[in-house]
């Protein structure tokens, strides 16, 4: 580690670094059970293949030791895929939006106003598998208790993914 100064450096700092006391972090999925949280961020974003369009929706935990700390799940929106996989896929993806869209207090036809409002989730531990570490799934969205619904208008909309022709959600 260098152990140099430079007043002309915009980067320089007025400590030592190694002085500075570090929390623990850690990038081990949670444990499984319900966590308080915020709802952050949503954005809809095309899958790599381009077939899908999902919900990424990111989640920071309210309270306890697990405080700040992110979590992410995906719920997928719409496919142009018309057999039993994209089926599936899409009766899922309207059960996981419903079930935020009610957590949130929100109606109508749009998860955007579900961001900032406070929520529970129930997490589950993936184990690892096929080379990916353990991870943490998103299992159940509940209301909070004391929490109050969202107001629709006072919500930024959820960004939007690039427009393809013909890229539809099927009707079911």
């Amino acid at each position: 580690m260098s152990d140099w100064t430079n007043d002309n450096d915009p980067l320089a700092l007025d400590f030592d670094v190694a002085s500075v006391e570090r929390r623990p972090s850690s990038f081990d999925p949670l444990p499984a059970g319900d966590y308080p949280v915020t709802v952050s961020k949503i954005e809809a974003k095309k899958t790599r293949d381009e077939q899908s369009v999902q919900a990424n929706v990111e989640l920071t935990v309210d309270d306890g030791d697990h405080r700040g700390r992110k979590i992410w799940t995906r719920i997928t929106l719409r496919t142009i895929r018309t057999d039993e996989k994209g089926q599936q896929m899409l009766d899922i993806g309207k059960r996981q939006s419903a079930e935020l869209a009610d957590a949130c207090g929100v109606t109508g036809m749009s998860l955007s106003p579900c961001v900032g409002a406070q929520i529970v989730v129930k997490l589950k531990v993936r184990p690892a598998a096929n080379g990916y570490d353990a991870s943490n799934d998103v299992v159940a969205f509940k209301a909070r208790a004391g929490a109050a619904p969202v107001a629709a208008a006072s919500k930024p909309a959820a960004s939007a993914p690039t427009s393809k022709p013909g890229f539809m959600a099927r009707k079911g």
